[in-house]
């Protein structure tokens, strides 16, 4: 497993910054996906709700009457909703190195001015969300290079999408507003 996250965040990391394609062959599905979804579907939960506070809090530094109770409050809504999903990301091998990269970014020592601090960490988090989005559709594309995945209960698992993304649609014929699940039996 290590070796496959080792080649994985090598890919990530090269393309992420100078945007040109890794020639790093990476051909199989990671060998936790049915773990790595299941930390996906946990992250995402909490992901709006981060971000929503970190951009309250960047908004209420730019208000000119702002009291220092009420940026007190917002930032303790923040650190509340980011403790909530922290523990799910760090565990993850998929997830936890761009976290910590977020980190590194919430608590760059150069901006001294709060509201660019404010500016800045907000921009992290959208990031970090952005980040995690990728993460998992990598991880979609490289479960779809290898085929299917069987697992322990003798089905596949294919990854699921929010109705925003999928192109799948429900029996009406109208697109689904949940996310979907599909298991398909192999043989």
């Amino acid at each position: 497993m290590t070796e496959w996250y080792g080649t994985f965040w090598r890919r990530f990391w090269y393309e992420q910054f100078p945007g040109h394609t890794s020639r790093v062959p990476h051909e199989l599905a990671p060998p936790d996906l049915a773990e790595q979804q299941e930390h996906f579907h946990q992250l995402v939960q909490e992901l709006d709700r981060v971000v929503q506070h970190a951009e309250r809090l960047a908004s209420l530094c730019h208000q000119p009457s702002v009291s220092a109770g009420d940026l007190k409050a917002a930032q303790d809504e923040l650190i509340a909703a980011r403790q909530v999903a922290m523990p799910t990301a760090m565990v993850s091998p998929a997830f936890g190195p761009i976290t910590t990269a977020l980190f590194r970014d919430l608590y760059d020592g150069r901006v001294l001015d709060t509201r660019t601090r404010a500016d800045r960490q907000a921009q992290a988090y959208r990031t970090w969300k952005t980040r995690i989005y990728e993460v998992r559709d990598r991880l979609d594309q490289a479960q779809g290079r290898s085929g299917h995945d069987v697992h322990r209960s003798g089905c596949a698992f294919l990854w699921w999408k929010s109705a925003n993304e999928s192109l799948a649609r429900c029996e009406d014929g109208k697109r689904c507003q949940e996310p979907l699940f599909e298991l398909i039996a192999v043989n």
